[in-house]
């Protein structure tokens, strides 16, 4: 175990590559801990827990395992890292097949993964993630969300500002968003359950692709789907009162399904 005073938020660098990240963002911290076990009980993981680098210089918090570099994924050290840090702290986090679970309010985080799973509760800014398969789920992100992936599955129930999505074989789902988003995917579904304001640039080669409006806005609507259908259940209403609309759909898919419909509210 590790302890460090604190006054304030810290900029967190973590790197760990295989194992389970759990990390928390808690107001009212006076003091930022780190504890580094071995998840398994093999050689490999007790010398790489005790090699992890813990360091605290001024505001900067660092925690880096020992990289590994044997061939054998069965052979890799696998590591418990548990970090509570001040809410409204910067988070860098890169891992490997480590599944990492961020709780609490963060000002911004990044993370580069490969096929580790990511959760993180709540960020206030910006949210970027860059990731192979591992699957990512974000609760609420109050500025940008930008999230590339190849076959892991993208989800965000809220996100404030806009949206860029990019994505293989996996689905995107959005629930709601206030800004606009840019999508493409090759293979996955893209769906945004209410779209508040804002431009949606959708590309699918074979995907589907559904999107939901609040009431009461106006929509102006490209929908283009060479094999598949395209359909939208919103009633004509003439122009908007404002003579621009509140949203703008760029719809295009291959062989997926379109489908634009009215959001619950």
């Amino acid at each position: 175990m590790y302890e460090f005073p604190i006054t304030g938020p810290l900029s967190a660098d973590v790197r760990v590559s295989a194992g389970r990240v759990e990390i928390t963002a808690q107001p009212g911290l006076t003091t930022a801990t780190v504890a580094v076990e071995p998840l398994d009980g093999s050689d490999l993981s007790r010398e790489a827990a005790a090699q992890t680098t813990v360091e605290m210089h001024g505001t900067n918090l660092i925690v880096k395992a020992p990289e590994h570099k044997g061939w054998l994924k069965m052979r890799n050290p696998r590591l418990a890292v548990s970090i509570r840090i001040p809410a409204d702290s910067t988070l860098d986090l890169r891992t490997a097949s480590a599944d990492a679970t961020c709780s609490g309010a963060y000002r911004q985080v990044s993370v580069h993964s490969a096929s580790g799973d990511v959760f993180v509760e709540d960020v206030t800014g910006d949210f970027a993630i860059t990731t192979a398969s591992g699957d990512v789920r974000a609760m609420h992100v109050g500025g940008e969300f930008k999230a590339n992936s190849a076959s892991g599955d993208i989800s965000a129930d809220t996100v404030d500002g806009s949206a860029d999505l990019h994505s293989a074989s996996g689905d995107v789902e959005l629930g709601t968003l206030s800004g606009g988003v840019r999508a493409t995917t090759a293979s996955g579904d893209f769906a945004l359950r209410t779209l508040r304001n804002g431009v949606a640039k959708v590309n699918s080669a074979s995907g589907d692709i559904a999107i939901g409006v609040v009431p009461g806005i106006g929509v102006w609507m490209e929908l283009t789907s060479m094999s598949g259908r395209a359909r939208s259940d919103l009633q004509p209403s003439g122009a908007p009162a404002s003579g621009q609309p509140d949203v703008a759909l760029h719809l295009r898919s291959m062989s997926g399904d379109i489908v634009v419909s009215r959001a619950a509210g």
